[in-house]
């Protein structure tokens, strides 16, 4: 039993995210708004060290605020990740 709940809460959690997430990237003007690092992994399912790298590679589109703040446009990123 206590699998099943564990299970559920993991559920839960996936459910909130993704809202949370959806609800982030929408602008009120209806252009997209950019998202973090962490938000564009959690998005993906991917680590943000793989983030790291495809930016390296320059396999995904990115802006470069800072030395450790990056912004990136989720349909850019869904298009190049496409190809």
């Amino acid at each position: 039993m206590p699998h099943i709940y564990m299970c559920f809460k993991h559920v839960q959690y996936l459910v909130k995210t993704c809202f949370s997430f959806r609800m982030s990237t929408e602008n009120t003007n209806g252009a997209e708004r950019p998202v973090t690092t962490a938000q564009l992994a959690a998005h993906l399912q991917i680590t943000t060290r793989t983030l790291a790298t495809y930016r390296a590679q320059r396999r995904i589109p990115f802006w470069k605020l800072n030395a450790r703040n990056f912004r990136y446009r989720l349909s850019d990123v869904e298009k190049a990740l496409a190809k």
